[in-house]
């Protein structure tokens, strides 16, 4: 999936909002959204900008380069998970 021209931290924190938690009692999960501060945040740490679990939750994706595999992220999040949240911020 084409991510060109848009904000990684939007885009990560988009994925977010949709991503499923590993289990909701997990130690790692924070419910709630994640924030563009926060985003930038992840992506500072990250320079590599692959996410396998991000505050618990199933991420297995990628954004460093302007495209994305989104086959990992939508096995775990629901088909289209990642499309439809991009799709979003494109609008």
């Amino acid at each position: 999936m084409n991510i060109a021209g848009l904000d990684k931290a939007a885009v990560l924190a988009a994925l977010y909002a949709v991503a499923k938690p590993r289990i909701e009692d997990h130690p790692a999960y924070t419910p709630g959204p994640m924030n563009a501060g926060q985003a930038a945040q992840a992506l500072a740490e990250k320079p590599l900008q692959y996410f396998d679990f991000v505050g618990g939750r199933f991420m297995k994706i990628d954004i460093h380069l302007e495209t994305v595999d989104t086959f990992l992220f939508n096995r775990d999040n629901g088909e289209g998970a990642a499309e439809k949240a991009i799709a979003a911020l494109r609008k």
